[in-house]
C-alpha cells in the first residue's frame, strides 16, 4: 500500500482506530504536507490540528490528538483491516 500525506482528506465518519507511540508534533514534522485544520474542543481534549493521508487506492486516514495523545482515525475505526499496516508506516517514519 502506497501512502502519501494529503491535506484534503474528508475525515467525516472516521473513528478511532488506535493510539500511536509518537506525538502529533512528530507526525507533523515528518509529514508537513498533510497538515489540516480540524476539530478543536478544549473541554473534550481535541487540539484542532490533524494530518491527513491517502492510500494509492483512495482510502483516507488521519492522525489527530486528544488529551495530547496521537491517535489514528479511519473508516471502520479499529475494525479497519489496514489500520495495523498504516500505524506501522507512520511510526516507522517518525523514528519509533
Amino acid at each position: 500500500m502506497k501512502i502519501e500525506a494529503n491535506n484534503e482528506v474528508d475525515c467525516n465518519g472516521f473513528s478511532l482506530a488506535c493510539e500511536l507511540s509518537c506525538t502529533l508534533s512528530e507526525v507533523l514534522q515528518a509529514f508537513p504536507n498533510g497538515r489540516m485544520e480540524g476539530y478543536e474542543d478544549d473541554e473534550k481534549g481535541y487540539g484542532g490540528t490533524e494530518v491527513g493521508f491517502l492510500t494509492d487506492d483512495g482510502e483516507g486516514f488521519y492522525v489527530y490528538a486528544r488529551w495530547g495523545i496521537a491517535r489514528l482515525g479511519c473508516r471502520d475505526g479499529w475494525h479497519n483491516p489496514r489500520m495495523a499496516e498504516f500505524k506501522s508506516f507512520i511510526e516507522s517514519k517518525v523514528g519509533n
